[in-house]
């Protein structure tokens, strides 16, 4: 399965039977809360997803500016978004692909196993011709709750791999690390936090 899913292959799946569940996650740093541009905008059917507040549980310290939310968190916010057990899962966002990689990460640690990123984003969208949404309502247009079950309460020793900072030293040392910061960021040239 690939991580990306393109706007075409997107209108394809929501034209079928199969469910699909779109989640806008759109965030910045300079604005975080996304409500504003999801109401101005969005991709029939999508729910608004907050990842300060749905994607990250900001009570827990010591694992830096975004740490992951618990399982059961996660689970209730999942179920509250209508996603039920073996559906396809497409983030998207509108900036850097901050928010969409953030959710793909968050659910795939959960266990969900058919998350994808919208390749380009709502702009991409867009450009191909998708249909928009206006309003407000943040919750699945049927306001069904889904069944999904997350099995992992620490996402951290969830579904996906973990590495400590030595190990991830000992794989630079060895082999390839890739750092997906911002090359400005990764030179040390600009700090925005």
């Amino acid at each position: 399965m690939t991580t990306l899913i393109t706007p075409t292959e997107l209108a394809d799946l929501l034209a079928g039977d199969a469910p699909v569940r779109l989640l806008d996650v759109r965030w910045a740093l300079t604005q975080p809360d996304g409500r504003e541009s999801f109401a101005d905008g969005h991709i029939p059917g999508a729910v608004y997803v907050d990842l300060e507040t749905e994607l990250t549980d900001h009570s827990v310290t010591g694992r830096g500016r975004h740490p992951l939310p618990s399982g059961s968190a996660l689970q209730e916010a999942l179920r509250r978004w209508g996603i039920d057990e073996g559906d396809t899962v497409v983030a998207y966002d509108d900036w850097n692909r901050a928010g969409s990689s953030r959710a793909w990460w968050v659910l795939r640690a959960a266990g969900l196993p058919d998350v994808r990123i919208l390749d380009g984003g709502f702009g991409g969208w867009l450009e191909s011709g998708g249909s928009v949404e206006y309003g407000r309502e943040y919750r699945h247009a049927d306001d069904r709750i889904g069944n999904v079950t997350v099995a992992h309460e620490d996402l951290y020793a969830g579904a996906l791999p973990t590495l400590s900072a030595e190990e991830a030293a000992r794989i630079a040392e060895k082999g390839v690390l890739l750092d997906a910061r911002a090359p400005e960021r990764f030179r040390g040239e600009l700090e925005p936090v």
